[in-house]
């Protein structure tokens, strides 16, 4: 039924699958300005947390998600409730649902003049297995250029606190551009938080000629995803702890 197809509806239980692609182009800030990019929107800060040592899938841990948005957050320099417009994640199935709501509330509704607008890109495409964040990405950053935001979706949903679409709020952040965020969880326990800016020149301008240039990157050696691979490790953090001594609750890992 289309209740039970709703994201975030009190009796949600299905997932309806769907298929999507989606590539964006990064670059460093100042280099954008100086080349005279188009530039759309600069990402903030991102969060990714994994929840080490669970069965695969699991419905998320609260806990887990919240902590992915305090690390986004903590990197941008500004808080969740800051944030005028959230992308859910949407799973349409009630533990997954839960769990970032709770999160949401914990993490992005403190200290508010006004609600959080919520959108479910989910709800418009479906799931979209290997897309879902840059799909959501996507979506919020063309919303910025809108005075609608993102497709809301969510007809049915319950979201004390929070706000179905709607426009822009008007005051959300004093001096600051608009400002969103995506939350993607993921089947293997790693879930992740990015919160956005929509370009402004003059504010990210300044903030473009106070940055420091970044050191010559050191070389990677390996890319791994810590929900599946290292499953011992709830961070980026325990996860270079892991790989330095050689630790994995999945097998062992060879010493060259």
């Amino acid at each position: 039924t289309a209740t039970a197809l709703s994201p975030f509806s009190p009796d949600a239980s299905v997932a309806i699958v769907g298929e999507a692609v989606g590539a964006v182009v990064l670059k460093r800030l100042g280099d954008a300005m100086r080349d005279g990019d188009d530039v759309r929107a600069v990402i903030r800060g991102i969060g990714v947390t994994a929840q080490g040592g669970r069965r695969v899938p699991s419905a998320p841990d609260a806990a887990a998600v919240a902590r992915a948005m305090r690390l986004a957050y903590a990197e941008a320099g500004y808080p969740g409730s800051s944030v005028g417009l959230l992308d859910r994640r949407g799973a349409a199935l009630a533990d997954w649902d839960h769990a970032e709501l709770a999160a949401t509330r914990e993490v992005m509704l403190g200290e508010r003049d006004q609600p959080l607008r919520v959108a479910c890109s989910k709800a418009v495409y479906g799931n979209t297995p290997g897309a879902n964040g840059i799909v959501g990405l996507l979506q919020l950053v063309a919303s910025f250029r809108r005075d609608e935001p993102l497709p809301a979706a969510l007809a049915k949903a319950d979201l004390p606190g929070m706000q179905v679409g709607g426009t822009w709020p008007s005051a959300a952040v004093a001096a600051a551009p608009r400002r969103g965020a995506i939350t993607s969880l993921g089947l293997a326990g790693t879930h992740a938080h990015c919160t956005l800016e929509a370009f402004d020149a003059d504010h990210h301008g300044a903030m473009a000629a106070a940055a420091v240039a970044p050191a010559a990157a050191p070389v990677a050696i390996a890319v791994v995803s810590v929900g599946c691979v290292l499953p011992g490790a709830a961070d980026a953090d325990q996860l270079a702890d892991n790989l330095a001594a050689r630790r994995s609750a999945l097998v062992d890992i060879p010493a060259e």
